[in-house]
């Protein structure tokens, strides 16, 4: 195919190429296929993360946290929501927050009533290493409870 049309086009597949060849859209194409820098580009996959975590084996031993910012805010004034999920089970609780350093305080809650509750407590909480979860005291707090961040 000519490489002005394969650009022009958005660096269409060869088969979608020769669909609108086949039924008339285009004209004056090459019906080969070309070698197109940019498209071998972007199918290059990226390596997998270096550090891949083994799935856990016990419900409630890693727990996923994500801060999420909600845009427009409720009607309520909240503008952040936290996710917490359980790496096994995919048990998940959120909850609203007007401000992001309102996180601490409810992980520290749900973590009380997963122990209460089931009397467990986790292992890790997986982040995405936000900056709302990097207080001394916060991770002190996690480190006397052997919870690693």
């Amino acid at each position: 195919m000519a490489p002005h049309w394969h650009l022009n086009l958005g660096h269409p597949s060869d088969p979608y190429i020769k669909a609108l060849l086949k039924e008339g859209h285009i004209s004056g194409m090459f019906t080969q296929s070309l070698t197109c820098p940019v498209c071998q580009q972007a199918k290059i996959n990226n390596c997998p993360h270096s550090k891949m975590l083994p799935h856990s084996s016990s419900t409630f031993f890693r727990i996923h946290v994500n801060t999420l910012q909600i845009n427009p805010p409720t009607h309520k004034g909240h503008n952040y929501v936290l996710v917490l999920i359980d790496d096994l089970s995919r048990f998940n609780q959120t909850y609203v927050m007007r401000e992001k350093g309102e996180a601490e305080e409810y992980i520290k809650s749900y973590l009380m009533e997963i122990k209460s509750k089931l009397g467990i407590t986790p292992a890790f909480l997986h982040t995405n290493q936000g900056g709302e979860f990097n207080s001394h005291l916060f991770l002190n707090d996690l480190n006397t409870q052997g919870i690693s961040l």
